[in-house]
């Protein structure tokens, strides 16, 4: 008895310390608000979501002497500011969408936003006419198009006739929502051009914020490209502004496989570079003038210097969400050197967590900031940790340091990687192998060459002189590319895995968060959920037929377990889509694969006691379907096997999105894209 005591008082102390830190969970259930609302099964009413909110204010008020009620209490209040914070956030972006399919139609626009790809451009318009369009027109649109015969700049306005389609519905069930994603961004069409672009004015049809830092992020782009050979341009502006649409689709495929991708997207290391640059070179100058330093703190004169610098960065970069985490933990740090203070590491990521999240909630849903507080989180976790293992970075001399400095990209590195992995997974269904070894080699390149580097080229470009520091930026780019094409190249340097399951990856975050956060030995807790979590990738079951909205690609698993797909030529983006979703590294045919009785035009699949046909040809009417447990005819729209059990036909499938088929013993299970799909705004045929 006095041992359980004992247990229970122990237990109740570390509970009581840990506690302590409640401030560190504000955003976690902010975040779970922000979830459960995009998880609804129908759109929330805004005032009722208020009111909800208000009651759970008044209720914490009311029990505030009462510590345990006055705990859950402000627990469900913060968790009700989530959820209201996005119901008003959904409120808020509702915009137009185009009502109907348009094949051709004159459309002029003004230039906001540009994306260069290989084949040529994807554009955001705004401002905008169609012509024959007589319903409320989009707020946005994007549109791809080839290169243009003028060079296009944002703040043009053009004409050109282009193919409208409203914004197209998840490729798979369960998969990428691009309707919720063009909602919350005001898009409200997106289509391809079928005419030569005209400009029809050169003006800049922005306003003067956006007119003045769209210019300068061309400007940047332009001395690049003009400094550098196009395919280290290219990096060079993806990691200077943000912008990597134009790199080279087997150099990306490359710097992906090696696990160097997060070198080139703006993110917390650019900004620390930007930070570091600025408060080292303002404070060493200000030092230099005798009599500053008498009258002014220069540290803290360096410190504003730098708050105000990296803000100009980012919103040349355009603000990417994890440039924005890094730039809120930075100038928590900096205020605290301006205010004489210590600033936490922990409370800086989750006092960033919390504004990104009262802002922009529909960014929980983003791979970005998912990955960039994740990799944040784990790493201010895990640095006491480390800093114990590898003290060495205070002994005198260049080997001492420069071990500790490579211990340090080493352990950076596995924590990142680890943290990030389950999200990448998630996400892109990707593993990198080897992403530690090209690390080790490319972090120390960007830190000392490249990042310096292109920061000194912005700041010579006020004098025309970037190519001084543009030509170091090259050179250790090259480096860089060759050590990721070398990665890349090795045996198994990326392959494919099966999704985690979404209640999978909460469960993972959740035990990731308890690891991270808690400070007793009730941190070990989290290793259940992780370790649960984890269990969906090794219970996946592959589907044994995909079949696509339009009838035009289906993918039948083979008797060894590979995914055959009907045509490796026709709907690239989809079956690489499929690909990626179901683990399959391997791109098959049909007719390369152990089928026995299986073509692109007719294919019957006999498995644990369901035989399924799949008709995508023309065929006889008196076509032999009996005994048949699922007839898929992808050639006339209404026509089905009544001898069958099952029916799929041309029109169930663009009524209901792509179809997974599951061929269990003696039962089949069809799974469509309209089945997990919400009856919420961003999916309805308009916004407004």
């Amino acid at each position: 008895m006095k041992q359980t005591l004992k247990a229970f008082a122990k237990l109740s102390d570390l509970l009581t310390h840990e506690l302590d830190n409640y401030f560190l969970w504000i955003p976690v259930l902010i975040a779970f608000g922000v979830i459960i609302f995009f998880a609804f099964p129908i759109d929330p009413n805004v005032f009722i979501c208020l009111l909800c909110y208000c009651i759970t204010c008044a209720i914490s008020l009311l029990v505030r002497k009462m510590p345990f009620w006055h705990f859950l209490s402000v627990a469900l209040m913060v968790f009700m500011a989530g959820f209201t914070t996005a119901a008003i956030r959904a409120e808020l972006v509702r915009a137009p969408v185009l009502e109907r399919q348009i094949d051709r139609a004159w459309i002029m626009g003004n230039v906001t936003e540009i994306n260069t790809t290989e084949g040529g451009l994807k554009i955001i318009l705004e401002e905008l006419y169609i012509s024959g369009y007589n319903d409320k027109l989009p707020y946005k649109i994007r549109v791809t198009i080839k290169k243009a015969a003028e060079k296009i700049e944002i703040g043009d306005r053009i004409g050109l006739f282009a193919g409208l389609m409203p914004p197209p519905p998840p490729s798979l069930p369960k998969g990428f929502d691009y309707q919720q994603y063009a909602y919350f961004k005001q898009i409200g069409a997106i289509g391809y051009a079928i005419s030569k672009v005209r400009i029809l004015d050169k003006g800049m049809h922005l306003s003067g914020v956006q007119q003045y830092f769209a210019s300068l992020r061309q400007k940047v782009e332009s001395r690049v490209f003009a400094s550098m050979p196009p395919s280290e341009a290219a990096i060079a502006v993806g990691i200077l502004v943000g912008d990597s649409s134009a790199i080279n689709a087997e150099e990306y495929e490359a710097i992906r496989k090696s696990g160097l991708a997060h070198i080139i997207a703006i993110s917390g290391m650019h900004i620390v570079v930007v930070v570091g640059l600025i408060f080292i070179s303002v404070r060493f100058l200000l030092s230099r003038l005798s009599y500053l330093p008498l009258r002014i703190d220069i540290k803290k004169a360096a410190a504003i210097f730098a708050i105000f610098g990296s803000l100009f960065y980012l919103l040349i970069a355009g603000s990417p969400l994890s440039a924005q985490r890094a730039f809120i933990m930075s100038t928590i740090v900096l205020a605290a050197i301006i205010l004489d203070r210590r600033a936490n590491p922990m409370r800086s990521v989750a006092l960033a967590a919390t504004i990104i999240l009262i802002l922009t909630p529909e960014a929980i849903l983003s791979a970005s900031l998912q990955m960039s507080f994740a990799a944040s989180i784990a790493l201010v976790a895990s640095f006491n940790l480390s800093s114990a293992f590898f003290n060495i970075s205070s002994r005198r001399g260049i080997i001492p340091k420069a071990l500790s400095y490579f211990a340090t990209v080493t352990i950076s590195t596995l924590v990142a990687g680890i943290a990030t992995s389950p999200f990448i997974i998630y996400h892109f269904n990707q593993f990198s192998t080897y992403s530690v070894l090209s690390n080790l080699i490319a972090i120390p390149l960007a830190d000392f060459i490249i990042m310096p580097a292109g920061m000194i080229a912005m700041l010579l470009m006020l004098l025309s002189l970037e190519g001084f520091a543009l030509y170091p930026m090259q050179w250790g780019i090259t480096a860089m590319l060759q050590v990721a094409q070398t990665v890349a190249a090795l045996p198994n340097s990326s392959f494919y895995v099966p999704s985690i399951s979404a209640i999978g990856l909460v469960f993972i975050t959740f035990g990731g968060l308890i690891l991270c956060l808690f400070t007793t030995r009730l941190r070990y807790i989290g290793l259940i959920p992780v370790c649960f979590g984890m269990l969906g990738i090794l219970h996946y079951t592959k589907p044994d037929i995909i079949v696509s909205d339009n009838g035009k690609l289906f993918a039948v698993r083979d008797d060894i377990g590979t995914l055959a797909f009907s045509s490796k030529v026709s709907s690239r983006f989809q079956r690489m889509i499929w690909q990626q979703s179901t683990g399959e590294n391997l791109i098959l045919s049909i007719k390369d694969a152990y089928l026995n009785d299986c073509s692109n035009s007719y294919c019957k699949i006999e498995r644990n006691g369901n035989t399924a046909v799949i008709v995508a040809a023309p065929h006889e009417p008196g076509l032999d379907c009996s005994d048949v447990h699922l007839f898929i005819n992808l050639v006339n729209n209404s026509f089905i096997c009544e001898r069958a059990i099952n029916n799929v036909n041309l029109s169930m499938l663009r009524q209901n999105g792509t179809h997974l088929v599951y061929l269990y013993n003696e039962n089949v299970e069809i799974q469509t894209v309209s089945d997990f799909r919400k009856r919420r705004i961003w999916n309805s045929k308009s916004y407004d």
